[in-house]
């Protein structure tokens, strides 16, 4: 085994070990699909980003269009070991509201 193999055996360790890490916590993602930037989830996704800056409980990310084009903003919720839960007309503090419940329990 060369110095290079080992390397990107150590980055393929590391990958499975953050993702297995992220798995635990509550993940919230925002539809930022064209539709759903129009309808104003840029300002949910910044809202969440604001609030949940320092929490290690929570991941917040986006993904393009979830479907739902009359029903933006969408956010969703997935706790681990339980279904995701799909929200529709977010607005920031409604966003912000949800995801404290979350993590709150």
């Amino acid at each position: 085994m060369t110095l290079q193999d080992l390397e990107q055996l150590k980055e393929n360790i590391l990958s499975e070990h953050a993702m297995t890490r992220d798995r635990q916590k509550v993940r919230i993602t925002i539809g930022m699909g064209t539709c759903g930037i129009k309808a104003g989830a840029q300002n949910v996704l910044s809202a969440l980003k604001t609030q949940f800056v320092d929490s290690r409980g929570v991941m917040i990310n986006h993904t393009g269009c979830l479907g739902m084009c009359s029903h933006e903003p969408v956010m969703q919720v997935a706790v681990p070991g339980r279904p995701a839960v799909t929200y529709f007309y977010m607005t920031p503090d409604r966003a912000r509201r949800i995801a404290a419940g979350y993590l709150a329990g």
